[in-house]
This record gives structure tokens, sequence and C-alpha cells, in this order.
């Protein structure tokens, strides 16, 4: 059965297997307990008192189950109230979702649903990650302002140009070991440290979680762990890959980008802007460029084990474009116009156009 969706755009499904013998679920420690006034000094104390004789692998093992009680125990009374926010504040965010499935928002339903995520991230989420999180925007608006540059540049020059914005799959148990190893090797990390991360990606096992409780194990064959914090720098060098790639093609000519700052004299020729999946490739409007352009993706897919969403992935002309049906069919992808988003902002739009802003406004 799919079950409604609440703020992801997937759907979960509940499956019904018969019977199916309840475990206890395991102990997870959760980051933000370490914020709480006076946990720290809990932890240390409850260490302390607990008395173990025994070998020092023996009274470690111990100390540490009875430490598991002692936390959480502490955390049902002293973290309680977080639960039952959490889930107040999903299960309206899921009757939001309901409504919208049916028909559009009306500006209170609107302002309800942003006080509700603000709430929830909130909860989920510490003071710490949510002021950190603003680095990442300055990053995407550079990006993006960037993108703006180069297409307003094509535009003044008049020339046909094509902007291409590639779906690629961020699918972290997709990525190949070997191909992620050479690219360590490539960028000039040392060898202790390439057999660091071969040892980290190479020896995980998986455990599926049944009702909160784990199930058995199996070995990893490829890819990176969801969650694991060196997953989202690996899958970043593996899409240096594809910079290397098209950057290399454009030193030989192969690949034409657009020229920024051409009236200042100091003209910058840029081929591509990607950031982590987000991907966008500038070059000019002929058959050949578009060939070789996907010969580098079909290459890229092959050796990294990501794939590209064709069907996701779009071809944009800059300025008139007669033959833009014949570039779409050559790429393999479907044609669409500007203005467009990319990382949430404009990409294309006249500054003056209000409605573009709305939604960031």
């Amino acid at each position: 059965m799919v079950m409604p969706r609440v703020t992801s755009d997937h759907c979960p499904i509940l499956l019904q297997c018969g019977d199916w013998e309840k475990q206890r679920p395991y102990f997870k420690f959760k980051n933000w307990w370490l914020e709480i006034d006076g946990f720290r000094e809990l932890v240390h104390k409850w260490w302390n008192e607990f008395e173990v004789i025994g070998s020092p692998d023996y009274v470690l093992s111990l100390k540490l189950r009875m430490l598991k009680k002692k936390i959480t125990e502490w955390s049902k009374l002293a973290c309680g109230g977080l639960d039952i926010k959490k889930r107040n504040f999903l299960a309206e965010l899921a009757d939001i979702d309901l409504v919208q499935d049916t028909r559009a928002l009306n500006e209170d339903e609107m302002i309800k649903a942003g006080g509700l995520l603000l709430g929830l991230l909130t909860v989920l989420e510490s003071p710490r990650k949510i002021k950190s999180g603003c680095k990442g925007h300055l990053l995407k608006l550079r990006a993006t302002l960037l993108a703006n540059e180069l297409v307003d540049s094509k535009v003044k020059q008049n020339v046909p140009g094509v902007l291409c914005k590639l779906d690629i799959e961020k699918a972290y148990d997709h990525v190949n070991w070997v191909f992620l190893l050479k690219i360590l090797r490539d960028m000039g990390f040392g060898n202790k440290w390439i057999n660091w991360i071969n040892f980290c990606i190479s020896t995980v096992k998986f455990s599926l979680i049944i009702n909160g409780s784990p199930e058995g194990f199996f070995q990893s064959q490829r890819g990176l762990r969801q969650g694991d914090p060196m997953s989202p720098f690996l899958f970043i060098l593996a899409m240096e890959g594809l910079n290397f790639m098209i950057r290399r093609a454009r030193e030989n000519g192969w690949i034409r980008g657009f020229c920024a700052n051409r009236t200042m004299g100091n003209a910058m020729e840029i081929s591509h802007l990607l950031y982590a999946d987000d991907s966008l490739v500038f070059c000019e409007a002929e058959v050949t460029q578009i060939r070789h352009l996907r010969a580098i993706l079909t290459i890229f897919e092959g050796v990294s084990g990501l794939h590209i969403n064709w069907q996701k992935s779009c071809l944009y002309p800059v300025n008139q474009v007669p033959n833009m049906q014949i570039l779409a069919e050559n790429l393999g992808c479907q044609v669409a116009s500007l203005p467009t988003k990319y990382l949430g902002m404009p990409l294309g739009a006249k500054n003056k156009e209000l409605e573009v802003w709305n939604e960031i406004l």
C-alpha cells in the first residue's frame, strides 16, 4: 500500500509480510543530545559510578551497555516532548500534502505550511546545523549568478548557443569504487589515504531495519553509504571525473563554452558548472559539439556507475537556434525554453519579470 508523502516527493510503501517476531529497537545515539545543557556532565557522572570487575575489554563492553540503558531512560524523560512535537508536525504536513494533491494551496495554507516546516526543522536539526546551512545557500547563489551572467553575455552577442541542463541521478549506491579510487590517485592523494578510503567503502555491511529492529547482514559490492559523513565528499570527487572530461574537451576544441566579461577585455570561457549533481553545460549550437558532449556523458556513465536521466534532462536554446530539434535528438533529451531554474533560482529570466521572483521574495 502506498502511504501519503509528507516532506519528500517520494511515497513510502507499506508491505504486509505476515507474522514477524518483534525485536527490541536498537539504540541510536543522537548528536543533538550533546547540545543539551548538562548532558555531557551526566554521561561523565554515570560512567564513573559504574563499578565493573574483569578484563579491560569486558569492563568497557559492560559499561557501554549500562550507559546505553541510562541514556535511553534519560531521553524518554528529557526529550519525550520533542518526539510528540515531531509527530504532530508531520501529521499536519501530511494533511496539507493531501490538500495540495487535489488543489492549489491558498495564501493562509502556504504560510501555515512554511511555519510547520520551520518548526519541524528546529525539532530535527540543531541551531548550529541551521546556521551552517547558510554557507551552502551562498555558494548556490554565486553559481546561479555566474550562470545568468553567461546566458546574458551570449544573448547580448546575438550568437546562437545551447544550454544543457543535466539530471544526474544522485545515487550513492551506484558509484564505482575502482573509478573513485582512480580519481583520488589522479588528484594526488597518497597511497595511505587511498587505502583508508578503500577500507571504509569496501568493508561495509548492511542490515535491514524491519519494524525498528535490524535483521541480518549482507556485504556491500559498490556505492557509498547514505548518511555517511564522507559520502557527499566522495560523491563530489566522483563528479570531478566529469569535470575533468568536459574541461579536457574544451581545451581540445571539441566543445566551446560561453564567454563572460567580454566587454571588459578579459573574456573567460566557461563550458560547464557543476554543483554536486546539478550540472549545466554551455556550448555552441553545432551538431558536432553536441555529439562530443553525448560521447563524454556516455563514457562517464560507463566508468563511474552514475546515470543521467535523459527524460528529465533538457536542452535550452539561447537566441535563435534553427536546428534545435536536431541537436536535442543527437543528445537524446527534450527541448525546453528559458527561463528555467538552477539551484532553485531563476536562470535566463529578465530582472523586471517580477512573477519569476515571487517564489523567492
